[in-house]
């Protein structure tokens, strides 16, 4: 598993897709994982489509540097998180997809940072299948 170290963070986070394919970050809900957006990821990376899900903080591999940081999941920090990730791997604009805690953080980073974000226009939510289950996916920008 890959991880990017940030100011508080080391943020754990899979990847897919076309090496050199346009960015879709995609986060998860609570008490999800990335692992939750698999079939979705390899329906995007089959349309061209580079995925990063990260492990949102407070969950899985991704662990607070410092014990004085506030555990704080407001969508604000939750988009800083977003934001430090990119960063942290060269990214200046993408495309975001978010479910639960994720789509939160994914309305934040479209407010606070619209220049980032690769497809601009307000987010959308979509009704999809997934296996038995029918699930609200908060789909933001996904151009």
């Amino acid at each position: 598993m890959k991880t990017i170290r940030t100011e508080l963070l080391e943020i754990a986070y899979e990847e897919g897709g076309p090496p050199n394919g346009p960015l879709v970050l995609l986060l998860h809900g609570w008490p999800d994982a990335p692992r939750g957006w698999k079939p979705i990821a390899q329906r995007l990376h089959a349309k061209g489509w580079h995925s990063v899900a990260p492990y949102l903080r407070g969950t899985g591999r991704t662990k607070f540097l410092h014990d004085e940081t506030p555990r704080v999941g407001a969508g604000v920090a939750l988009a800083q998180d977003a934001i430090d990730l990119v960063d942290g791997l060269g990214i200046d604009r993408f495309a975001v997809v978010g479910h639960d805690w994720g789509a939160r953080a994914a309305y934040t980073l479209a407010a606070l940072f619209p220049e980032r974000i690769s497809s601009p226009g307000p987010p959308r939510v979509f009704p999809i299948q997934i296996g038995s289950i029918l699930q609200r996916m908060h789909i933001g920008l996904v151009g």
